[in-house]
């Protein structure tokens, strides 16, 4: 696969992330590339059968399995017929480059043994006619010569010598596999289905002629070089709930213009680079932009530089605005500052000048009665109020004088018990003295 490689300062790093994206298998949970050398030296052992090339793969869960994942075909046959074995090895996985950029094969037949494909493992096969699977392989199938997944829902591979200008994917299909189309030159336009749900890396790659395309609403993400090297391609639709878009992406591209949608969160590395647009506008919602993701250009020199014309719109303080003066990066954009939307007043003065209407004359009148009547109905109760209240302070009035003079009595009367008459006080004295 011959993906467009820019020259900039930051190639080394997007296609590094790239290589890495690309170990990864269907069959991973499963299989093991067995490494020689230890961590140090990761490279891994090829070895040479009949017209392939292949690595020893070891079991996950039981080490003492071993398999063959084919690296290269050196063969010269059009129609090929995949081995299911390899040295006694039985063959499970057909690697990233097992057949790239082969223009001779005219027809593949799949073992049942191979459970995996790499990212890139029939990319720019421009002759292929027709992919064939023996029956009982647990991972794909074939129809009218269409690789799909054996549940019909994923299209993997398709023979691109058969695609025509247009092409229409039917609806049924959630998800579309790595370089399925890369390489179809011919293809201008392409129908993508309403339950399209994922599209895999490169899977329009180098559909030079590809002129436009929808995505679907479901489809939350734009994978890595997913429409890189679409010279033609003027107009893309992005759908409302799209969350990121991958690296190179949309690299050496004919966009003019491209419409973000608010939901969007990432942009990659170089994935508008070195395309025709000259502006755009970046929503408040995007968190991250890679380097090298806007205004970027191929000059003289054939050389990744910055354009100085290019203009980037956003909210002030957004992210779109650190990336326009990212001087660490080597941007300095011109920026144009998007105000956040004023809410309308609540009263405006042609509001003012209006004559109320009927119904709001009489929602008027009604309002000013009710104010009347809880004036009224505040001032009887503040009145009944008042009068209870003075109404209880005499009563405890009373009250207190009541207790008061029953007091004095008491008091008049224990006063009378406790001192004796000055007679009694006499007479006791006369017997005193009688006694004596």
């Amino acid at each position: 696969m011959k993906l467009q490689k820019l020259a900039a300062k930051s190639t080394g790093a997007l296609f590094a992330l790239l290589a890495a994206a690309c170990t990864a298998i269907p069959c991973g949970a499963i299989w093991d590339d067995v490494i020689i050398g230890g961590d140090d030296v990761p490279e891994k052992e090829t070895i040479k059968c009949g017209d392939y090339e292949y690595t020893r793969m070891i079991g996950v869960e039981d080490e003492s399995k071993k398999a063959a994942c084919i690296e290269k075909y050196n063969g010269t046959d059009t129609e090929v017929v995949i081995p299911s074995e390899l040295d006694g090895l039985e063959v499970v996985v057909l690697g990233d480059s097992a057949f790239t950029d082969n223009h001779d094969i005219t027809a593949v037949t799949i073992p049942a043994s191979v459970i995996g494909f790499g990212n890139y493992t029939f990319a720019e096969c421009t002759a292929i006619k027709e992919y064939r699977v023996e029956e009982g392989n647990p991972y794909c199938v074939s129809k009218n010569g269409v690789l799909y997944t054996t549940d019909g829902t994923g299209l993997l591979r398709y023979p691109i010598a058969t695609l025509g200008d247009e092409l229409t994917i039917e609806e049924g299909i959630t998800s579309i596999g790595n370089a399925a189309f890369a390489g179809a030159h011919g293809l201008k336009n392409v129908t993508l289905p309403s339950t399209l749900e994922a599209l895999g890396i490169c899977s329009f790659a180098e559909c030079s002629s590809l002129t436009r395309v929808t995505i679907p609403s479901k489809v939350q993400e734009i994978p890595d070089f997913c429409f890189n090297g679409c010279s033609d391609l003027m107009s893309v639709t992005l759908p409302d709930g799209l969350v990121s878009i991958g690296h190179a992406s949309f690299v050496n591209t004919g966009l003019i213009s491209v419409t973000l949608p608010e939901t969007l969160q990432s942009i990659g590395q170089q994935a508008f680079a070195n395309s025709k647009l000259m502006s755009v506008t970046i929503p408040k919602s995007v968190s991250v932009i890679g380097s090298c993701a806007f205004g970027w250009k191929v000059n003289g020199l054939n050389e990744l530089a910055m354009d100085k014309n290019f203009t980037i719109r956003g909210y002030q303080g957004s992210q779109a605005q650190k990336f326009a003066s990212d001087y660490d990066e080597g941007n300095n954009f011109n920026f144009e500052a998007i105000n956040d939307p004023v809410q309308p007043a609540q009263t405006t003065p042609a509001d003012e000048n209006k004559k109320p209407s009927k119904a709001g004359k009489i929602i008027a009148v009604v309002v000013c009665c009710l104010l009347l009547a809880a004036v009224a109905a505040a001032a009887f109760i503040s009145e009944r109020h008042r009068k209870a209240k003075e109404a209880a302070a005499a009563k405890d009035a009373k009250k207190q004088a009541k207790k008061l003079k029953r007091a004095a009595a008491r008091a008049a009367a224990e006063k009378t018990q406790a001192e004796p008459s000055a007679e009694d006080a006499g007479e006791t004295a006369d017997e005193g003295r009688g006694t004596d």
